[in-house]
């Protein structure tokens, strides 16, 4: 069945169709069934191949934290999908600013008659106000966009969306979210100021974390090297532990390696990381093995 999905989807898209029809696919993922919306061409009916390795991962860490998932950065709502296979019922809330996203995954999570699963319309960061989104592909839910002025200063613009951005505190009064148990943020450079809001409720909560920090490449990048090192700042006044997530071949899940600092790397596929609060580590680290 997954291969007929695939050629039948892959000719639609060769053709230059997918904008112009609304499907749905069901599918099982990890033994529960999900149906997958494609609307105008925004969604993929294969989900658990963006990041492989996050299904797995989840399965290992959901169990030492009781508490809400919160979602940074929701895209298509990959990882959304990833928890509900695992957990239908934990407390879920997804901030995401670009409003092709969140019409999608409104549709994902009404398809999927998904409870406890909310979305925040904005980019979460350390101040109110609003933020230039700039896309890099023509792709209108471009999953490398960033409201970081100059973060892919080689990359070239495409376009531009003005999204609002807000605080915890600004959030948190509205909305009421409560304890906190695992944190999921791929913001494509915005982390730092994620971490930076969300400093007291990491103190607060200890949930595990799991952060993308884009390489820096080299030493003349500046802009990437500080901003890393604030967000390591934040998490070692936090006393986090550091773990980077380690992936086979395959994309599947490797492991996760202790670490004590990042440096200059430059690849991609070293992006990952996992933080755990120290007075889990030890407990962590068995679950933790490939």
């Amino acid at each position: 069945m997954n291969r007929l999905i695939d050629i039948f989807y892959r000719m639609l898209r060769r053709l230059h169709l997918l904008r112009h029809v609304n499907l749905s696919f069901r599918r099982i993922i990890g033994n529960r069934p999900v149906e997958i919306p494609v609307l105008s061409g925004v969604g993929n009916p294969f989900p658990e191949a963006a990041e492989p390795w996050m299904l797995e991962l989840l399965q290992r860490v959901l169990p030492f934290r009781d508490g809400a998932f919160l979602d940074v950065g929701v895209n298509e709502g990959q990882t959304l999908i990833k928890l509900r296979v695992l957990d239908p019922a934990r407390e879920y809330w997804g901030f995401e600013p670009n409003p092709v996203c969140l019409h999608y995954v409104e549709r994902l999570i009404a398809a999927n008659n998904y409870q406890n699963t909310r979305l925040i319309p904005v980019a979460l960061s350390s101040s109110d106000g609003i933020a230039s989104l700039t896309l890099y592909s023509q792709s209108e839910t471009d999953s490398a966009a960033s409201v970081i002025p100059d973060f892919r200063s080689s990359s070239e613009a495409v376009s531009q969306k003005f999204v609002p951005c807000f605080s915890w505190k600004s959030v948190e009064e509205t909305t009421r979210i409560g304890k906190l148990g695992v944190v999921k943020i791929d913001v494509e450079g915005g982390e730092t100021e994620v971490i930076q809001t969300l400093f007291d409720k990491l103190c607060e909560d200890r949930p595990v974390v799991i952060l993308e920090i884009l390489p820096t490449y080299t030493a003349a990048n500046r802009q990437r090297l500080d901003r890393q090192q604030t967000t390591l700042d934040h998490f070692a006044r936090a006393n986090y532990q550091m773990f980077r997530i380690l992936k086979r071949p395959n994309g599947t899940y490797g492991g996760c390696q202790p670490l004590e600092d990042i440096g200059i790397q430059a690849d991609i596929n070293l992006s990952e990381y996992l933080f755990a609060p120290k007075e889990l580590v030890a407990d962590l680290q068995t679950a933790l093995r490939a």
